[in-house]
């Protein structure tokens, strides 16, 4: 049956390709050796007659079963080649992203595709789809091109830095009640201003600097300062910003493992005066468990100072634990678990909580990225809250959604869209809110 089917696509193809290519007036129709198209195709890319290879191709695939039974992986890379040498690479990222869609394990398509981004300057995702390749399958020359290119990525030496500008509206700028006053004994109190909930539309801008430098083959001193500050126009007691810095050596065990012991300084503005400062020690395990899941674990401590409360000095623990799954060469899913205890001057303050958190990140053949996000925190607070007689218990619900069209740049920024939500429950009415916040960004990198 299967070769029944085969002998009509043939004659469908002879019919079609024959009249197709001959309206370019480039080959004559008796050219054409129709008993075999894909040798037909590799012929037309080699003479450099790409307008009538890509013709010949996309009608092997519109050919619906034929082609996908006996040339669909093929005549695809063979496609996608010839866009590439066309200049037209967002066309052939769909197709090599189709390709592992169907063959997740298909590492010439990975290969190229990683090629692809390289030339694109987008080395993280090329560095995404080499991670996933079996190199062992790849001849020992490709095999060291690609571990070259893994160890100079990781450990390239210089700096680098990415600039973000956002306009980011938000629902909720201080994360406070909806209410205007409490009542404690059957008295009212009113809230200040700033105590109660407050919309405001912010300017965003952000941006980061790094710099590497090896001391041997696998080690290195990682340098990265970060920052942020959202303005907002019309309320500027709620201005915030933020700057972190890090410092410290990395070691890359092997091409899949890597230990990290940064020093980690941080800065706090509310209004316009620094509202904390901390500053810590964080280390990092992080290691690939076959081709599709990686595992890092995280510990982090900080010494707290705080310039409006002093019962809020003290001591942050955090330790993180997150796995991601990679799946069908376009994405991964992320699950996290994690427990924080803060030790405060004041008890009251002070907290122990534990959070999970799931997401998953896809890119789409359309050129379109998307990442959704979610995670439950749990906060357990150690005292009593004064006048309301009971420790504050908090469950707090996030959920963020991203959208990225990767082919879109101006002047070199990628832009972003990210819509978030927070809902934050409380057995004190007073803590309960919500919050929703969008972020239409542009990122460049350089």
């Amino acid at each position: 049956m299967n070769l029944i089917r085969y002998y009509i696509f043939l004659i469908f193809l002879n019919t079609i390709i024959s009249f197709s290519l001959a309206q370019t007036n480039q080959i004559n129709q008796n050219e054409i050796i129709i008993d075999d198209p894909i040798g037909l195709a590799k012929s037309l890319i080699s003479d450099q007659k790409y307008e009538q290879a890509i013709v010949l191709l996309e009608t092997l695939l519109g050919f619906e079963g034929a082609s996908k039974q006996f040339y669909f992986i093929e005549t695809s890379m063979l496609l996608a080649d010839v866009w590439v040498k066309t200049q037209n690479f967002d066309k052939s990222i769909r197709i090599y992203q189709n390709i592992l869609t169907i063959d997740p394990g298909h590492s010439a398509a990975r290969i190229e595709l990683a090629a692809i981004f390289r030339l694109l300057g987008r080395h993280e995702l090329a560095l995404f789809h080499l991670e996933l390749t079996d190199i062992s399958q790849l001849p020992n020359q490709l095999q060291k091109s690609v571990m070259g290119y893994i160890g100079w990525y990781k450990g390239r030496e210089g700096w680098s830095q990415n600039i973000k500008f956002a306009i980011a509206p938000d629902s909720n700028i201080n994360s406070a009640t909806e209410n205007d006053a409490v009542y404690l004994y059957g008295m009212q109190f009113d809230l200040s201003d700033d105590a109660q909930k407050t919309s405001g539309t912010g300017l965003q801008l952000g941006g980061g600097t790094t710099y590497t430098k090896s001391v041997g083959k696998k080690n290195f001193i990682d340098l990265s300062l970060s920052g942020e500050f959202i303005f907002y126009p019309s309320n500027t007691a709620f201005n915030q910003g933020t700057g972190i810095l890090r410092i410290g050596p990395r070691h890359e065990i092997d091409q899949n493992k890597n230990i990290n012991l940064y020093l980690q300084s941080f800065i706090q503005r509310f209004g316009n005066r620094t509202y904390s400062k901390g500053i810590g020690l964080e280390t990092s395990f992080r290691t690939k468990i076959g081709l599709q899941k990686a595992l890092q674990v995280s510990f982090s401590g900080l010494k707290i100072n705080n310039h409006f409360d002093e019962s809020r000095n003290g001591k942050r623990y955090n330790i993180d634990t997150s796995f991601r799954y990679y799946f069908k060469g376009r994405g991964y899913s992320n699950f996290q678990l994690g427990l924080i205890n803060a030790s405060l001057e004041s008890a009251a303050l002070s907290s122990l909580d534990y959070y999970i958190g799931t997401g998953v990140y896809y890119q789409f053949s359309q050129g379109i990225s998307a990442s959704i996000n979610s995670q439950y925190l749990r906060a357990n607070y150690k005292k009593n809250w004064g006048a309301f007689g009971k420790k504050r218990l908090d469950d707090r619900v996030y959920l963020s959604v991203d959208f990225t069209k990767r082919d879109i740049q101006i002047f070199g920024f990628a832009p972003v869209l990210n819509f978030t939500a927070i809902k934050n429950f409380s057995n004190i009415s007073l803590f309960e809110y919500t919050r929703f916040r969008s972020n239409f960004s542009f990122t460049k990198y350089f």
